[in-house]
């Protein structure tokens, strides 16, 4: 099994945005109850740690680290710099790319300085024109956030940033229309992500979009970019799978091995939670395990979770406990398309933090 390359950190747990499909308030996983606000210096140390001798038991490894929340700005500039300089120091060579995931609402001047300053690659939230992004993607008032996004935005382009936007695919909405929006911001690097939904909720939320509304945008959108034909422009989620473009059209998208595999690290208070996502070329295996971190201790071993272990890190005991795992498959439902366009889906894509 490939290891560990990514590291999704979660720094703050807060938010300042409230939106409807939010999988961390607004879904039927309510722990957020009991996590601590942000990650203290002491608990960055100790993930500092791990993460040193995970990659010094495996020659020449690095992790990239992506930070996350919540909302990371909230954690506010110096703790910020704090942590960078910590990541940086500590981690030294065993470092990757170093990237922030924002809703950019609070990205005025002299935060997109500070984020230029400090070397980090950005990944904004925005699902499209306002209609769309003001229809899931609200404030604690319910007041849309479209502007103040597009706002941090553009102070991000304008301190010299490159941005990638992360967008959440709407079912019903075409995926040209959103692309085309995209562009005429001056973005250029995009990624999809699917709508995150239980099969039990699917029917409750789009059951009366047609059973392939997904794919539909999926496709509107890859024939957007692929008529747009600039190689400087890159969507992550169709460039992950240009290998497609060796598949024969009847064959089915199945088979491949694991491409990546990354882990989603967020304190709990006594507790630091580990999600070790194992990425394929056409789809995403997540296994979710607790690791517990007594007083003065650090975090264990990685290896406990990959076996979805709750582990008690003081004496180093296991007690095996059910881990909820799910299958996420990527179907784009139209193989032909990708065989029009070979030299696209063979170039390797840019960095896009903030996705799994």
């Amino acid at each position: 099994m490939p290891p560990i390359d990514l590291v999704v950190l979660k720094v703050a747990a807060p938010c300042n945005l409230n939106c409807t499909y939010c999988y961390v308030y607004n879904a039927r996983d309510q722990t957020f109850r009991n996590r601590p606000g942000m990650l203290d210096d002491e608990m960055a140390r100790r993930v500092v740690e791990r993460l040193k001798r995970y990659c010094d038991s495996r020659p020449n490894h690095r992790i990239s680290i992506c930070l996350h929340g919540g909302e990371p700005l909230l954690i506010g500039k110096e703790r910020l710099r704090r942590l960078v300089a910590l990541l940086r120091t500590e981690m030294g060579e065993r470092l990757g790319s170093l990237s922030l995931q924002t809703n950019a609402v609070l990205v005025g001047r002299s935060w997109a300085e500070l984020l230029r300053e400090l070397r980090l690659s950005v990944s904004v939230s925005l699902d499209g024109p306002a209609r769309i992004h003001d229809a899931e993607r609200v404030d604690r008032r319910g007041r849309g956030t479209h502007a103040r996004t597009v706002a941090g935005i553009r102070n991000l382009l304008q301190a010299g940033m490159r941005v990638c936007a992360l967008c959440v695919v709407r079912p019903g909405e075409s995926g040209a229309d959103v692309y085309h929006y995209m562009r005429s911001i001056g973005l250029r690097d995009l990624d999809f992500l699917l709508p995150d939904i239980s099969h039990d909720d699917w029917y409750g939320h789009y059951g009366h979009f047609p059973p392939t509304a997904v794919a539909d945008f999926l496709i509107a959108a890859a024939e957007a970019w692929l008529t747009e034909d600039n190689p400087d422009v890159s969507i992550r989620f169709l460039a992950d799978n240009r290998a497609l473009s060796d598949v024969p059209p009847n064959r089915k998208f199945a088979g491949a091995g694991p491409r990546r595999r990354s882990a989603g690290v967020f304190p709990t208070g006594a507790h630091v939670a580990v999600l070790v996502s194992n990425t394929f070329q056409y789809g995403t295996t997540r296994q979710f395990s607790v690791l517990s971190v007594e007083a003065g201790a650090a975090v264990e071993s990685f290896y406990d979770v990959e076996r979805c272990a709750t582990v008690a890190l003081g004496n180093g005991a296991a007690d095996e406990a059910p881990s909820q795992t799910t299958i996420e498959t990527h179907a784009l439902g139209n193989p032909a398309l990708l065989h029009r366009h070979p030299r696209r889906f063979r170039e390797m894509p840019r960095e896009c933090p903030g996705r799994l």
